[in-house]
């Protein structure tokens, strides 16, 4: 699914702290993208991304896939 499929939804790919900023309904959030086929220990924030997600005070998710990150930002996914 492409953002450009859903309504209202806006997104930033970032080169920084954070992976992806997306806005939807008037809210603001940030998503961390991790590869699903890395181990968990592969998976670890960097210390910059786990001090954001210390002082960020609005919407933070760690996702790992498109499904997970519609989720994240509350759009529901329906079955096939």
């Amino acid at each position: 699914m492409r953002t450009s499929e859903l309504p209202g939804v806006g997104v930033l790919v970032w080169n920084g702290d954070v992976d992806l900023i997306v806005g939807r309904g008037g809210r603001t959030y940030l998503l961390e993208v991790k590869p699903p086929r890395q181990p968990p220990s592969r998976r670890d924030r960097s210390l910059k991304q786990a001090e954001l997600r210390a002082r960020w005070p609005g919407h933070y998710a760690v996702v790992s896939s498109v499904e997970e990150a519609l989720v994240a930002i509350g759009v529901g996914i329906e079955a096939p």
